[in-house]
């Protein structure tokens, strides 16, 4: 309130300064003309003067006449007359001398009224310098004022900054030390892999050293639960390697937010140090004062800590409670994420679809091993030996059918094996040629095409020409492939290891946001390794179509979304394929981008048998957080698809 008064007041001020001024010129006029007109009446006296003056000399050369002739005279009357005629001629100089001292009298009065207005010309143009002057002072106070206030808030700014910083550290120092933790355990667990493959060759070696049924049982039975136990370690490696991977893309994630928090840093210092240098102040006291964090920061860092951990302690309803269940359970809160809590919130919701794919063929793989297991035992049943050890052994030693296990079938040789899958390729080989011969190249039969038309009289021309032109006019047009360049990512996406549904496309549109030209394919593509995301195609500003993901692989591109009825929520990438346009926010589509999409989207419609209805826009699959495509001609892109 202080400052607002401060500067309402100088504001006054300077608009009654600015006032005065442009009332002086008004005050300043009639003087000037004033004096013009004095100078005028001078220049009038004086030339009156001149014939005054002349009329003074012919006066004074009369008078040394008549002197000259009264001293020659001697006759006393002569003398008389010419002393009377002298008197004479002394009367007239006086009545002259007397309009002569007038006139100059005259001038004089006129000179000094002029000599009074520039005094006060000179104090009004004395007035004006001071009236500037205050005025520049006022400018000058004012700019202080901005600047203090502009000060004040990249200070409040940066000690918001330092205090981000601090966090930032803090949370990269507990990343590191969480690396540095799983890494001792993927160790250990690695060591404790490495003792029991060594254990389980002993074993091996000791089973084929052994003669008797019954050290063979006792044998198998102890190498059994080995192999349990290995399994057990394979799957907390695998587990401590995921948390490897997360733990080092949270390191790296930090570190990108502390290079940022320091840039920023660095900026506002420089801005605090100009600022400084223009007030007169010393910048590394206003330094020490922001490295001082009050207490109100603290306290909002206080209230502010809870919030994130809350959020980080949110999943997604797709992760089963099994899987972690150690995990407190929070209730989901309204939480107003900024733009890059947005972002790391999408990233999360990537990785947990890619954490359940991995469960998935985890899952699958011990299925598998289940029945290698069930297997090897049904093996071990068939042994000769079996009955035997039933018999030798009493029932109380007897262990139970399912960790009985027969000794394995010793392994084929690597050239078997490459000798068998050889041939494997080579039968599939033949038979993709022979479908490919047959349904492809094979030309249909000549009894099959005459069978159409019914000939009644012979005909110069064989009929069989138009016969086979029939066939050619009904065939099937081939789905035409637009130019697609190759420019397949290493990010972004992964392969599923079953083939998946693709019924949905999803079109995108973005711009280089980095610097330089908006159009920037290439810098376009850098952002998407910046965030892990990217689509299936991308096409240029000027219409060239890029596949940068292969259509079985799924992208991240959809994000937190769902389809328009509601179903398939944080699914979409599963079954869908991702178009990104290149251009700018205030701009639409140009014609070459609208002709490539067409025949691209076409293309995949015809090739994966895609609805109309499921060919959407990225804001109809995420309302009210997305907004793209911009300004997108869905009738003009509807008609180019027809």
């Amino acid at each position: 309130m202080p400052e607002e008064n401060e500067k309402e007041k100088l504001k006054r001020e300077k608009e009654e300064i600015e006032k005065r001024i442009e009332a002086l010129p008004e005050k300043r006029k009639p003087l000037e003309l004033e004096k013009m007109k004095l100078e005028e009446e001078i220049k009038e006296l004086e030339k009156i003067l001149e014939p005054i003056s002349e009329r003074e000399k012919e006066i004074e050369k009369k008078k040394l006449e008549a002197e000259k002739e009264e001293r020659e005279t001697k006759n006393i009357t002569e003398k008389r007359e010419k002393e009377r005629k002298r008197w004479q001629i002394e009367e007239e100089r006086e009545k002259i001398e007397k309009g002569k001292w007038f006139q100059l009298e005259r001038i004089e009065e006129l000179k000094k009224k002029i000599r009074e207005i520039e005094l006060k010309i000179k104090e009004i143009l004395e007035e004006k310098k001071d009236l500037e002057s205050k005025e520049e002072e006022i400018i000058k106070k004012e700019r202080g004022t901005e600047l203090k206030k502009e000060k004040e808030g990249l200070e409040k700014i940066l000690k918001e900054v330092l205090a981000k910083k601090e966090g930032v550290e803090k949370e990269k120092e507990r990343a590191l030390k969480e690396k540095e933790q799983i890494e001792t355990e993927l160790s250990e667990i690695l060591q404790e892999e490495k003792e029991i493959e060594e254990e389980e060759k002993a074993f091996e070696e000791e089973e084929e050293m052994t003669k008797t049924a019954e050290e063979l049982k006792k044998v198998e039975i102890q190498r059994a639960g080995i192999e349990k136990e290995r399994k057990e370690v394979e799957m907390k490696r695998w587990e401590i390697e995921d948390k490897k991977i997360e733990s080092e893309k949270e390191v790296k994630k930090v570190d990108e937010d502390y290079k940022k928090i320091c840039e920023k840093e660095k900026t506002l210092k420089g801005k605090i140090k100009e600022i400084c240098e223009v007030l007169g102040l010393s910048f590394e006291e206003e330094v020490k004062k922001n490295e001082e964090k009050p207490e109100i920061i603290k306290k909002e860092e206080k209230e502010e800590k809870p919030i994130i951990a809350e959020v980080r302690e949110e999943r997604p309803e797709i992760i089963k409670e099994e899987e972690k269940p150690t995990m407190k359970k929070v209730e989901k809160k309204d939480v107003i994420f900024p733009e890059e809590e947005k972002l790391e919130y999408l990233k999360r919701e990537e990785v947990r679809t890619m954490k359940k794919d991995v469960g998935k063929l985890r899952e699958v793989e011990a299925e598998k091993e289940k029945e290698r297991i069930s297997d090897l035992e049904a093996e071990a049943k068939k042994i000769k030996l079996l009955p035997h050890l039933k018999e030798e052994i009493p029932k109380e030693e007897m262990p139970k059918e399912e960790t009985i296990l027969s000794k394995p079938p010793k392994r084929p040789s690597p050239i078997i094996k490459i000798l068998v899958r050889m041939g494997i390729i080579l039968v599939l080989f033949s038979f993709l040629s022979f479908f490919y011969w047959y349904f492809g190249i094979k030309k249909p039969s000549a009894p099959e095409i005459i069978e159409k038309p019914t000939v009644e009289k012979p005909v110069e021309k064989p009929p069989e020409e138009k016969i086979i032109e029939k066939p050619e006019i009904t065939e099937k047009p081939e789905i035409q492939i637009p130019p697609i360049t190759e420019r397949i990512l290493s990010w972004g996406y992964y392969v599923p290891t079953t083939t998946r549904t693709i019924d949905t496309i999803i079109i995108h549109s973005s711009y280089n946001a980095i610097g330089g030209d908006v159009h920037d394919m290439e810098k376009v593509i850098e952002e998407y390794r910046m965030y892990k995301v990217a689509p299936h195609y991308l096409i240029s500003h000027d219409g060239a179509i890029y596949r940068l993901v292969p259509d079985e692989a799924v992208a991240y591109h959809a994000g937190v979304s769902r389809m328009p009825d509601g179903s398939r929520v944080n699914i979409i990438n599963n079954f869908s394929i991702g178009i990104e346009l290149i251009y700018i926010k205030t701009e639409s589509p140009n014609e070459e981008q609208y002709q490539s999409l067409a025949q691209l989207v076409k293309y995949l419609k015809e090739k994966y048998n895609i609805p109309p209805g499921n060919i959407l826009g990225h804001n109809q699959i995420a309302p009210g957080i997305k907004d793209d495509p911009w300004n997108f001609d869905w009738e003009k892109f509807n008609t180019l698809l027809k």
